[in-house]
């Protein structure tokens, strides 16, 4: 059974940070660093549940996370093509 705070996390707060990062440019590395916070939350979560809904909870946790960085990773492997190809970017993304 999953945790409603680690719903709240993998449901919510991962794909806004991936959303407001896309959507702003904001730094890769803020967004990185929001997605492990909130990662360290579900953890600190995660450890007061039962043993039995601990693993089951800490693996969605972890496949929510690297699902949510690699689609940062994506976005920036387009975005760096389209660069590539000579397409003009009035943002700066560092």
């Amino acid at each position: 059974m999953l945790n409603p705070k680690i719903y709240v996390i993998i449901d919510q707060f991962f794909p806004n940070i991936v959303d407001h990062h896309i959507r702003n440019r904001s730094s890769e590395q803020e967004a990185r660093e929001a997605l492990l916070r909130y990662r360290d939350m579900g953890y600190q979560t995660i450890r007061r549940l039962p043993a039995d809904q601990q693993e089951e909870n800490r693996m969605i946790l972890e496949e929510s996370f690297a699902s949510s960085i690699q689609q940062l990773e994506e976005f920036h492997a387009r975005e760096g093509g389209r660069e590539g190809k000579g397409a003009r970017s009035d943002v700066n993304v560092s």
